[in-house]
């Protein structure tokens, strides 16, 4: 689900100020994705605070694979060993339980929240344990998708009116001028300070035989390659950059299918250290070459993860590649010789495969 902005929207911003005009005019429309279920968000809210993206994603997947589903009712039934197992402390596992335990016995109603003005929904949810306002706010903006939401307690947001308007600080008399010139609109507002504040990203599309892929730059280093032509939240469409250039002429060498390529270009790449470790792993396979999951999980310091299935481990890590062929998890495949998955499709994995003309059994099974 995409947070609805319209042109509108945006041209009533820019006649409201001509510094977010600059801004949004760089950016053009940004769709930001929200949450669609109330009672997840909350428990996702908790589980993420004070944890790095990379481990508050380990740690969800994990509650997730625990629970079966994240409501009142399976969420009631764990006991703290359980959410222990997935990483939680003790006191983020109070806070859910009784946050599970307030919907079940309806001393909380996350129903009414939808009919409530900004200001006491805010207040109902910043009355639960573990939820402050400013969580709050963002639940509100990023699951009841309000579209007035600004909030001065968001590092991103005082970052990005430093960057717009060149101050030093951002006084909370200021915050509000603002406030009261973006509104009713300080929702929208918000994504394209946010998008100020962050390094730039720029992105463009790449036509392969095997389809059309997007690839996006940031810092210098590609940090996306998969296919599909999408848009970038917050990046700028931009054919004639560098690094992008460079690496769409070292893609349009590696379809020709010579096999002789230039070095590749930088990529970065973010994930928790064990996917990391995999994708590590991924790229010393070379052209025309292939392991299979386990062969890969042996390698591993670690054996593949803790987990009772290292080759399965592997393979969810190597569904999280966010930069395809440059880490080339196609060239993994099942210990008996056959296709399995691949974050791409298994059209695009097949395709890659003969490109190099690397042998697979052309069957979906994981070995």
């Amino acid at each position: 689900m995409i947070f609805p902005v319209s042109q509108a929207d945006l041209d009533y911003l820019c006649s409201r100020d001509k510094k977010l005009a600059a801004v949004i005019g760089r950016y053009g429309l940004i769709g930001r994705e929200c949450e669609r279920d109330l009672f997840e968000a909350v428990v996702h809210n908790i589980v993420a605070q004070q944890i790095s993206n990379a481990a508050q994603a380990a740690v969800w997947a994990r509650l997730r694979e625990r629970a079966g589903k994240i409501d009142a009712g399976t969420l009631a039934r764990l006991v703290p060993a359980d959410f222990a197992a997935c990483g939680i402390s003790e006191r983020k596992a109070g806070y859910i339980l009784d946050f599970a335990q307030k919907i079940r016995a309806g001393t909380f109603d996350l129903e009414a929240l939808k009919t409530m003005d900004d200001a006491s929904a805010i207040a109902a949810l910043s009355s639960l344990k573990g939820i402050g306002v400013w969580t709050a706010e963002m639940l509100l903006l990023f699951c009841l998708r309000r579209r007035d939401i600004l909030s001065f307690g968001d590092w991103g947001i005082l970052q990005g009116l430093k960057k717009i308007y060149g101050r030093e600080k951002i006084t909370r008399e200021f915050f509000e001028r603002c406030r009261r010139r973006f509104s009713p609109l300080g929702s929208v507002a918000s994504f394209y300070i946010w998008a100020a504040a962050a390094p730039q990203i720029h992105y463009c599309h790449f036509e392969s035989p095997a389809g059309t892929m997007t690839l996006a730059e940031q810092g210098g280093a590609i940090i996306r390659l998969s296919f599909g032509e999408t848009a970038v939240p917050t990046g700028i469409l931009e054919d004639g950059n560098a690094v992008l250039k460079n690496a769409c002429e070292w893609l349009r060498l590696y379809f020709a299918g010579t096999g002789k390529l230039p070095p590749q270009p930088k990529i970065k790449l973010s994930g928790t250290p064990f996917e990391l470790a995999v994708w590590r792993e991924a790229r010393r396979i070379k052209y025309g070459r292939s392991r299979s999951y386990g062969d890969l999980a042996k390698s591993l310091a670690d054996g593949g993860g803790n987990g009772k299935n290292p080759a399965r481990a592997v393979a969810r890590a190597l569904g999280k590649n966010p930069v395809l062929i440059f880490v080339p998890c196609h060239r993994v495949i099942g210990g008996n010789g056959s296709l399995c998955g691949y974050s791409g499709g298994l059209d695009k994995k097949r395709a890659l495969l003969r490109l190099e003309k690397i042998a697979f059994r052309d069957a979906v099974s994981l070995g």
